[in-house]
């Protein structure tokens, strides 16, 4: 009888349930951060294989376990290889390396996901502390020897990194046109949803506006010049 492999709603399912209560180092709920690594990823085996990635290690859930659960011998390689080993957890860059090691592309591409997802502004305090900047560093080094070892890598995280602005300007944008709703609600105002996104891409434009940019707007309302309404 052939085993039916889960799909990528039920690998969510499982991570969701799984991660259920954990906080990550801002205490928001951990469960985000595998999402947004599998949001970032292409194909099914990297989404489910994204979304799973910390389960082994974090989760009391074993190989064996997923094994039996139906998970292909391809996606349960690379999640062993995605899980720290007792000895790694100080040592991060061994953790790297033996990934870099086996060669095994999926297991590549998940951790490129997962170590840009940990090096997004928004997964770190407000202010950060010592602590904090050497995750950073740590994350930003290992993002460097992966990129150095095939070009094809180089070309992915570039793949990621638009995939997270267009999602970051999503969020500027939502932020933005509720402040104008509030303005608008106050002063009995109309101003359409398309007229406030074109404002908003033309700002952007016209500042040459980076991601470091639109951080700064999601925290400084006054950023934006108060349109003419």
């Amino acid at each position: 009888m052939k085993r039916i492999t889960p799909t990528l709603e039920e690998a969510v399912r499982l991570a969701t349930k799984l991660h259920k209560g954990q906080k990550d180092k801002i205490n928001k709920p951990y469960i985000s951060h595998p999402l947004q690594v599998m949001l970032s990823l292409n194909t099914e085996k990297e989404k489910i294989t994204g979304v799973l990635h910390d389960v082994v290690e974090d989760c009391g859930i074993t190989l064996k376990d997923l094994r039996r659960m139906g998970y292909c011998k391809e996606v349960l390689v690379a999640l062993d290889l995605l899980t720290k080993r007792p000895v790694e957890e100080k040592n991060y860059y061994a953790f790297i390396a033996r990934i870099i090691k086996s060669g095994n592309e999926l297991a590549m591409k998940v951790k490129i996901a997962d170590i840009m997802n940990n090096l997004d502004p928004l997964r770190f305090p407000v202010h950060p502390t010592t602590s904090d900047y050497r995750r950073r560093n740590k994350y930003k080094e290992a993002l460097e020897t992966i990129s150095s070892i095939d070009k094809k890598y180089v070309v992915f995280i570039e793949e990621i990194k638009k995939k997270q602005f267009t999602s970051l300007v999503k969020i500027v944008k939502r932020k933005f046109i509720d402040l104008i709703n509030e303005i608008c609600k106050a002063e009995n105002a109309q101003f359409s949803l398309e007229s406030i996104n074109s404002y908003i891409d033309l700002m952007m434009e016209a500042r040459k506006m980076d991601k470091a940019d639109i951080l700064r707007i999601i925290d400084e309302d006054n950023f934006w010049p108060r349109p003419v309404i």
